[in-house]
């Protein structure tokens, strides 16, 4: 009986070597809810007489045979090519691709390639894992990544169990590249859109759940959206915390995962930590979130400074910010104004921009810090004033630079360098906090 619910049409084996004594076997597999059945003799018999019986033969059919220097000299390609005539199918459907019986990663990598040469996106493949020579493992991942890279369709990949005498389809270990490669993503790369494909299907609720948080999260590194991001690491470092995995394969798989992601942002779920603001920078940084860390270096460094007395703002200050702030700049927070925005409203409201003042001069314990308009609004607690100033300096000097990345500028932007400037912005505000 034709299995008409499997769309394959070109079929890759990797030929063991032909022993004269075997005798030949039936072989069973599942066809919809009725046992089905092919025989075989040799190792790659029964997986080649599967695809030709369930197969989509036809024009653009290939069977793609990997092919030994000792396979060939047993006869197994002979063999092949007399089961594909036993059904009347011409010999020109059989592609052979001579190897060497020990391949080194050059020769593996030009096996391969030629391999793709007969495969196109329109295939749907089934590849035979049950034989092969000594590298014939170490092929079957390479192809197999191979495959996946290119974004070819593989319909089944099939395991004829001599033991069970069962045709096994064993597309599950298959379909474990998809996971690794998803891991891979969201641990190297921050996206979790594979992960999302690779458990499309589960009818676990607790895994979609936590797969939908590390999806948002992800969609928020890609957005550079300091509230989603904060938002999303919650939701996720709670998913990570109240999972509970079942004794299914499934669930004990996805908490190995969990255990890999947990450690992957381990800074950014200590988000209680009074340092909390300077780890998620430090964290951006150091996995090449760069527009990320701008974000939160400008939107929320003002906010841990402020707190902390570095460099705040006074009473005369916040009431021109609250009368501003609801004008134009009702979303940003009042410690970003006061950095960034307020020399400019001030500007507007014809304020002299020209009169500068004496850097130095005192208001109790505290001293005001001069932006580049001359306009003393901002406050510092440390007794070495210079270094206020220069943290100062070097924030609206990152702040430019965000605002030529965010607007397209022409000029060139070295991410080393602006990660060097970070960094060592970052670097004087831990020592001056340690000091003070």
């Amino acid at each position: 009986m034709k299995n008409d619910n499997i769309q394959i049409n070109k079929f890759i084996c990797f030929l063991s070597d032909f022993k004269s004594q075997s005798s030949e076997c039936e072989y069973f597999y599942s066809n919809g809810n009725i046992s089905d059945k092919v025989v075989g003799m040799q190792t790659n018999d029964a997986p080649l007489r599967y695809f030709l019986k369930n197969g989509k033969i036809g024009e653009d059919s290939l069977i793609i045979c990997f092919v030994s220097e000792k396979a060939e000299k047993s006869g197994s390609f002979k063999n092949i090519k007399r089961i594909v005539s036993d059904e009347k199918i011409c010999e020109d459907k059989i592609i052979k691709i001579s190897c060497n019986n020990d391949l080194n990663e050059s020769e593996l990598n030009d096996k391969l390639n030629e391999a793709l040469l007969y495969i196109s996106n329109s295939d749907y493949l089934c590849i035979d894992t049950t034989g092969g020579f000594r590298n014939a493992a170490m092929m079957t991942i390479a192809l197999m990544r191979f495959v996946k890279v290119k974004n070819f369709k593989v319909t089944q990949v099939i395991y004829s169990n001599f033991n069970t005498h069962r045709i096994e389809d064993v597309s599950s270990l298959y379909n474990v590249f998809d996971l690794i490669s998803g891991i891979d993503e969201l641990v190297n790369y921050g996206k979790a859109k594979k992960l999302k494909e690779y458990y499309k299907n589960s009818e676990n609720i607790k895994i979609k759940d936590a797969v939908q948080k590390m999806q948002y999260l992800a969609e928020a590194f890609t957005l550079c959206c300091p509230r989603r991001i904060d938002s999303g690491i919650s939701d996720l470092k709670n998913a990570i915390n109240t999972f509970k995995p079942d004794e299914d394969t499934e669930s004990k798989l996805f908490n190995r995962l969990l255990e890999m992601i947990k450690n992957r942002y381990s800074k950014l779920f200590e988000n209680n930590s009074s340092e909390y603001s300077v780890n998620k920078i430090k964290w951006c940084l150091n996995n090449d979130f760069i527009q990320p860390a701008l974000a939160f270096f400008v939107e929320d460094l003002p906010k841990y400074l402020c707190k902390n007395k570095i460099i705040y703002i006074n009473d005369e200050t916040k009431k021109i910010i609250s009368e501003i702030k609801n004008k134009s700049l009702k979303y940003y927070s009042e410690e970003y104004i006061a950095y960034f925005r307020l020399e400019i409203s001030i500007t507007e409201n014809n304020f002299n921009s020209d009169v500068l003042r004496e850097a130095n001069k005192s208001a109790g314990k505290a001293h005001y810090i001069y932006n580049d308009c001359g306009i003393g609004y901002l406050m510092t607690d440390l007794p070495n004033f210079s270094k206020a100033q220069i943290i100062y300096r070097q924030m609206c000097e990152i702040k430019e630079y965000r605002n030529n990345i965010s607007h397209i500028s022409d000029s060139d932007i070295d991410v080393e360098k602006l990660k060097g400037k970070i960094t060592s912005c970052l670097g004087l505000i831990n020592e001056v906090i340690k000091i003070k």
